[in-house]
């Protein structure tokens, strides 16, 4: 070979190796550029809990327990802890989670301050029934609306992380993968779409299990709301499939729900006539309803946790003109008084939610059509009694709370409620104050109403009572629910009574939250 040649021959191998080279540094830097394959975690995930056949293959699965259930704003201090946690001890039987087929047959023992209420709620497909003591007043068996049917779900979603899994397994299109820091943890997030919301599965990768599942959804009083269960205790159950054997659910990390688990089993035989529901019982399926108690769901569990489960969009508004000017609207399970003065509208008590807050500005649209709300009276800081009062404030309206109550009002009403009611944060808003030991009127020529502090053993240290001066009539929420029927005087009339006196006023008519129109006369015959 000559120099020649020899050049040309070097000169070749060295451009070779050279590309070859360059190629390879180009894979290399495409194999970290590319993104990871979205199955990726999914898989982590499903493996950390027993691996896909496992899952795969579970086509039923049941769960026992027991723990404390907590209620949202519903402790006498605004803003504070329920001191009377509700004990229960339930099973959980669910079947073809995730389709329209989906059953669950929930076996729930609660204790209450009644007593111990034992009650059997049934989903079987869109469709669902409750039998039992499951409420204070509503008679059992009775229909599941569609709302408290998506609410149930939501809630065992959010507690059952495998069930998650699983419609997350079968629809792996309907999942979205991220990565999240919480407390200095790098975690891989699952967001799962499922027909009750989504829920957002944080994966300890190292460790391949689940530590918590998150969603959003709307809380009439407090807005926008993150709830979230955290898992923790993994144990090996039923077919192998690892559990959480301690389950905590926080909403703003105040704790609704906590509980032990006992066991998990798989593919247990499941009876047809388990999840029956009798004809009569069969009531169809509202989508509109569906959603707005899948939107809300501890909403509805904790106003069930406490026996009076709520279901409805209870919206239904009846007026009464119980004196010149003032309105008793009444038509669901919790009531308002809407005041005429001259110079606008007072309406004392904005229960349940905006739906219910709007309806009520409709009905004053078309029935005083010449005036607006000025001011909106909050009788207590509970949920199912102040949780409509953003409505009104977004209409223009001033607040007037017990100064117990303001700091908290502060702290949760401008939330923005996105999900529900709103595009984002209150514009503004005004609170005015009544001090715990004196009063405070709103002044007007014509039916001037002043609201007093009223004794609530402890119900609620804000609770406060309207008093339009002029016809006499006192609205007491739900320290008193008046009824003409009464016999004799129970704690709540007598609380008002020493309200009352103190005062010093003599009212003509008894409102309340609850109940119904009850004359002075009738009031003081109690306690002859």
């Amino acid at each position: 070979m000559t120099f020649k040649n020899l050049s040309i021959f070097l000169s070749t191998v060295f451009l070779v190796a050279a590309c070859s080279q360059e190629e390879e540094q180009e894979a290399q830097d495409t194999a970290q550029n590319m993104p990871m394959p979205e199955t990726t975690l999914l898989d982590v995930a499903i493996e950390g809990i027993g691996g896909a056949d496992l899952l795969q293959n579970m086509n039923s699965f049941a769960v026992s327990g027991s723990g404390n259930r907590y209620e949202l704003d519903e402790s006498p201090i605004p803003g504070g802890v329920d001191p009377r946690p509700e004990g229960f001890e339930w099973t959980v039987n669910a079947q073809n989670i995730g389709g329209n087929d989906v059953l669950v047959r929930i076996d729930i023992s609660r204790d209450r301050a009644a007593g111990n209420h034992a009650s059997t709620q049934i989903i079987n497909g869109t469709q669902g029934m409750i039998t039992g003591l499951d409420s204070q007043f509503n008679p059992n068996p009775a229909p599941m609306t569609s709302d408290r049917r998506a609410a149930i779900l939501k809630e065992l979603y959010l507690l059952q992380p495998q069930a998650v899994l699983a419609i997350a397994q079968e629809n792996p299109d309907q999942v979205e993968i991220s990565e999240d820091i919480v407390n200095g943890m790098n975690y891989g997030v699952l967001a799962v779409s499922t027909d009750v919301g989504t829920i957002s599965l944080y994966v300890d990768e190292a460790r391949g299990l689940i530590d918590r599942a998150t969603t959003m959804e709307l809380d009439y009083l407090r807005g926008d709301i993150l709830l979230e269960a955290s898992f923790d205790d993994w144990r090996v159950g039923g077919s192998d499939m690892l559990y959480p054997g301690s389950v905590t659910l926080t909403s703003d990390d105040v704790v609704l729900h906590e509980e032990r688990r006992r066991s998990i089993s798989l593919n247990v035989p499941m009876q047809a006539e388990d999840f029956d529901i009798p004809t009569e019982l069969l009531t169809g399926f509202d989508q509109e309803l569906h959603d707005f108690g899948a939107n809300s769901s501890e909403v509805y569990m904790n106003m069930a946790s406490a026996g009076f489960p709520r279901s409805g969009f209870s919206t239904d508004v009846l007026s009464e003109e119980i004196a010149p000017g003032v309105f008793y609207i009444t038509g669901s399970s919790h009531h308002s008084l809407v005041v005429e003065q001259e110079n606008g509208l007072v309406v004392i008590e904005a229960p349940l939610h905006y739906l219910r807050s709007q309806v009520v500005i409709n009905w004053i649209e078309e029935n005083i059509p010449d005036k607006a709300v000025s001011h909106v009276i909050a009788t207590h800081h509970h949920t199912d009694h102040s949780a409509g009062m953003r409505t009104y404030i977004d209409a223009g309206a001033t607040v007037v709370a017990h100064e117990a109550a303001v700091d908290f009002y502060n702290e949760v009403l401008p939330n923005p409620h996105t999900l529900g009611h709103g595009a984002g944060a209150l514009t503004s808003l005004t609170i005015e104050s009544m001090p715990a030991d004196g009063s405070y009127t709103i002044e007007d020529a014509s039916n001037p109403v002043t609201v007093y502090p009223l004794d609530s053993g402890g119900h609620a240290n804000d609770m406060l009572m309207a008093y339009v001066e002029e016809p006499g009539i006192l609205f007491t929420s739900d320290t008193f629910s008046p009824n003409p029927n009464m016999t004799e005087a129970n704690d709540g009339a007598r609380m008002v009574r020493e309200s009352i006196e103190a005062a010093g006023i003599e009212p003509s008519i008894f409102v309340g939250g609850h109940g119904a129109a009850m004359s002075g006369d009738a009031f003081q015959a109690l306690f002859d």
